[in-house]
């Protein structure tokens, strides 16, 4: 061996590594998203309210002193209808009551209607793909 003292003092410098972090912005995939209108027909459920109004005429040959007002009697509405006749004196009759009857039925009826409804749609580009391009569709 050749000089063994000096291979024992011989200092071997060390290496270090030094390691950064770093983040930076890399083009990934795109997307595009876009809205669709589609129309779906429905059928609307409901009540539809009829009203009817009869008019009967009831004759009446019945003296009174001041002309009778108009009343209500159950589900019916009377209007007396007076004339003055000449007779020796003057003499207040009522020669006719019209009397209005009014009715309702309810009728169930379903009404076909379309009604507008957007979804978004959600269609993935390869990265790299349309560079920022913007379809009209």
């Amino acid at each position: 061996m050749p000089n063994d003292d000096r291979s024992a003092a011989e200092v071997v410098p060390l290496v270090r590594e030094d390691i950064e972090l770093g983040v930076r912005a890399v083009e990934g995939e795109r997307v595009r998203i876009r809205t669709v209108v589609d129309r779906e027909d429905l059928v609307f459920a409901g009540a539809l309210k009829r009203g009817r109004v009869e008019i009967e005429r009831v004759p009446m040959e019945k003296e009174v002193r001041a002309p009778p007002p108009d009343r209500r009697e159950g589900g019916r509405y009377i209007i007396s209808v007076t004339e003055e006749r000449a007779v020796v004196v003057t003499k207040l009759f009522v020669v006719e009551e019209i009397h209005i009857i009014a009715t309702s039925e309810t009728e169930a009826v379903e009404v076909p209607a379309s009604v507008r409804v957007m979804r978004a749609v959600v269609e993935r580009e390869p990265r790299g793909a349309g560079a920022g391009e913007i379809a009209d569709e």
